[in-house]
């Protein structure tokens, strides 16, 4: 009976050292980092519109480290295009060997800048007289950059990782209506065009709608000092134009935020569904700039700073999931046509559908030929996996990364269906696989659904995974 009695007792002091030490298993302290790396490739390097001119604006790898107890997550946002499969698998595989965060907890995204490098062959196409080998003994081709663009991710997550202290989460959410507009509108005719035209009288109504809400999410530390923020709305980074690397928008809010919070504050931008959002607003003629969106958002987060709640009740959790989407089809001899020096136009296109549609095949070939799963039987479809994540930060807040630029519709519709009081939609996550259309967008046609490497339907099934993974997460 002493023996029992004295197991008791050491189990009870254990506990009572283990709750000095760490706090109630439930109430665990949040640790949080965040750090951002130059990702800005050399003057000359290709460009997404051709061979870069300058530099406005340094690109970086953005990174939010979390930690509660022994669950580690990270959320990268990089000022690119998109991240290839290439890049995001082989950082993860090293963050998880070298930094112990899992694979799957390290969710890696691009803004979308249009003002960013050229460094796969699907980018490089994008632009049919950009150099691939340029003057830089640091970094002479596409290849060269993406092992560097590596380090440079890992990097930046190491850094947040062993930067990190015991912080506080503040978060807020305000709507935005003014600053992005839905792109794709009914014509006079019944058809859907994709940026119609500013005046234009032919357009008549827009095809669906915008999502307004701008998510803020403030890092700070114990010692009050703010580390960062994540910021996350729904709109298209290519307002800045021209050959200079710029971050579009995004730069600007960074930039604000550093002039008006310190110099060492970072602004993570995690890009909303907006697929088929822009900042054009076609009823007028005064069109919104890269600076005036930046600024805007920033002063929101400025204003509603002191409004920010203080989260509460951490519970850092992941789940994540592989949805098998069918690709679009295409035939041999559709391959044969496409890799023509000049094809033929086949549909009575414009020039520049003449340009997308046979580059969109080459796309699909080049996925079937690494990415894809071939069909099991003769009739079936060629499926690509595609990564759905969601990140619990406690029983209000979580995060849905997914590949991909997919349509505003699509976005509403998880946040919809979610059981969080906020759940933040990160787009273009670990894969490359251009637009995410609706079904009833692919009925209807248009610029989005010819450039899509996905069948109809595709998109509605990472719908459904993100729904079911946000009610498993904030159920268990």
């Amino acid at each position: 009976m002493r023996i029992y009695c004295n197991f008791f007792k050491f189990i009870f002091r254990a506990m009572a050292l283990l709750l000095a030490v760490n706090g109630p298993l439930s109430a665990q302290e949040l640790i949080a980092g965040m750090s951002e790396e130059n990702i800005t490739p050399p003057v000359g390097f290709p460009h997404y519109r051709g061979i870069s001119t300058g530099v406005h604006d340094s690109l970086y790898a953005k990174t939010l480290y979390l930690r509660q107890g022994q669950t580690e997550m990270a959320v990268v946002s990089c000022d690119l295009l998109w991240i290839s499969r290439e890049v995001s698998t082989r950082t993860r595989l090293k963050i998880a060997s070298e930094l112990g965060i899992p694979f799957a907890h390290v969710l890696i995204s691009g803004t979308h800048s249009h003002t960013s490098p050229a460094y796969d062959e699907d980018i490089l196409e994008l632009n049919e007289h950009i150099r691939k080998e340029t003057p830089s003994t640091e970094i002479t081709n596409g290849v060269e950059y993406q092992d560097w663009l590596c380090e440079r991710i890992f990097l930046s997550v190491r850094k947040a990782q062993e930067s990190s202290k015991e912080s506080v989460l503040l978060r807020n959410s305000v709507n935005v209506d003014s600053l992005s507009y839905n792109r794709r509108f009914i014509m006079a005719d019944g058809r859907v065009k994709t940026n119609p035209g500013i005046l234009n009288p032919e357009a008549i109504r827009t095809e669906g709608p915008i999502d307004p809400e701008f998510n803020i999410l403030v890092v700070k530390q114990e010692s009050g000092d703010l580390s960062g923020g994540l910021f996350n709305f729904s709109n298209h980074c290519d307002t800045k134009g021209g050959t200079e690397f710029s971050a579009d928008f995004p730069a600007f809010i960074s930039q604000v935020l550093k002039d008006k919070l310190g110099n060492e504050f970072i602004s993570l931008y995690g890009q909303g569904a907006c697929g088929n959002l822009n900042h054009v607003n076609v009823r007028k003629k005064e069109q919104l700039t890269s600076e005036s969106i930046g600024v805007d958002l920033a002063s929101n987060v400025l204003t509603n700073m002191p409004n920010l709640e203080n989260l509460a009740g951490y519970s850092l959790k992941v789940e994540s999931e592989i949805v098998y989407a069918p690709l679009q089809h295409f035939t041999e001899e559709e391959l044969q046509w496409a890799n023509q020096m000049h094809p033929s136009d086949l549909y009575g296109e414009s020039e520049f559908f003449q340009l997308r549609r046979p580059m969109k095949i080459r796309s699909l070939a080049r996925i079937r030929n690494n990415e894809a799963i071939p069909p099991t039987v003769p009739s079936g479809k060629w499926t690509l996996p595609l990564e759905v994540q969601v990140f619990q930060v406690n029983s209000d807040v979580a995060i849905v990364g997914l590949p991909g630029e997919v349509f505003v519709e699509l976005g509403l519709a998880i946040k919809k269906g979610s059981p969080f009081k906020n759940t933040l939609i990160i787009e273009l996550t670990n894969s490359h696989i251009a637009y995410v259309p609706t079904r009833d967008a692919f009925d209807r046609g248009g610029y989005e659904t010819i450039n899509s490497r996905l069948a109809p339907g595709g998109g509605e099934m990472m719908v459904e995974s993100a729904i079911r993974l946000l009610k498993e997460i904030r159920k268990n």
